[in-house]
């Protein structure tokens, strides 16, 4: 594996070279308002283009990357909420969930204790 990975290297390497060597001609690069870079090797320039485009990728690459490891663990963090819902659920149907007798000792929704205990009194002379 590692001389294959030598044999790759040394065949970039090798058109590298090669494709500076055909390409030493120089050239002005003109910008805005009438800066200019130059002269340098054509090379240079196709070269340093070819790094600048690759790199950009590499960035737009690793924040999409960033934002899909985001959703994963928001996704798995509600997967395991849900499945202790479920669990909740399964455990509710095995036992039951019972609910209490209304008796008239116990108060009614909105009621205080102290009322109940009026109306027993009031009813049980």
């Amino acid at each position: 594996m590692i001389a294959l990975k030598f044999l790759i290297g040394l065949i970039v390497l090798i058109f590298l070279v090669t494709f500076a060597v055909k390409n030493l001609e120089e050239v002005t690069l003109y910008y805005y308002f009438e800066y200019q870079l130059g002269p340098v090797p054509l090379f240079f320039v196709l070269l340093a283009s070819l790094f600048l485009g690759a790199g950009m990728i590499w960035v737009i690459a690793t924040l999409e990357q960033m934002r899909l490891r985001m959703t994963v663990r928001k996704q798995a963090r509600q997967i395991k909420y849900y499945e202790q819902e479920i669990q909740n659920f399964k455990v509710k149907d095995i036992v039951g969930d019972p609910v209490p007798p209304q008796s008239e000792d116990t108060p009614e929704e909105g009621s205080s204790p102290e009322s109940v205990d009026q109306r027993n009194e009031i009813s049980n002379p």
